[in-house]
């Protein structure tokens, strides 16, 4: 099975198998599809249509667990990002310059709370 995105008129298979599904933001009927978008764009739970949506959103908004669960993920997740960013760097450092891992990683100004991970990336001790 492929997985196709449309966009004007053109449709091009997804290979990936990842089952994702693609909805038109702007659809309006009188539908679950409709009632799903319409949840989509509210922000609020009480806002929401549907409480097997509603629920969830109420409890990372309006909690305090659901709160510090949200900003956990958050931070895990620019982590990531900035850990990614600091191998690109470091790599193109290395390939455009000629540096060693030990002086692009300097040039760099790697962040003290990722630099075990970047480290780590090169197969170097943190």
């Amino acid at each position: 099975m492929s997985l196709c995105l449309t966009v004007a008129g053109y449709s091009t298979p997804f290979w990936d198998e990842a089952h994702i599904t693609y909805g038109n933001g702007t659809y309006t009927g009188d539908d679950p599809v409709e009632k799903l978008m319409h949840d989509f764009h509210y922000m609020s739970a009480s806002d929401m249509i549907y409480k097997e949506l509603a629920e969830p959103v109420r409890y990372c908004k309006e909690t305090k667990g659901g709160q510090e669960q949200m900003c956990d993920a958050m931070r895990k997740l620019l982590n990531e990002e900035m850990v990614d960013y600091e191998i690109q760097m470091i790599q193109m450092l290395m390939n455009d310059f000629g540096c060693t891992f030990q002086k692009a990683f300097e040039k760099a100004n790697v962040d003290p709370d990722i630099a075990p991970a970047v480290k780590k990336a090169f197969g170097m001790n943190p």
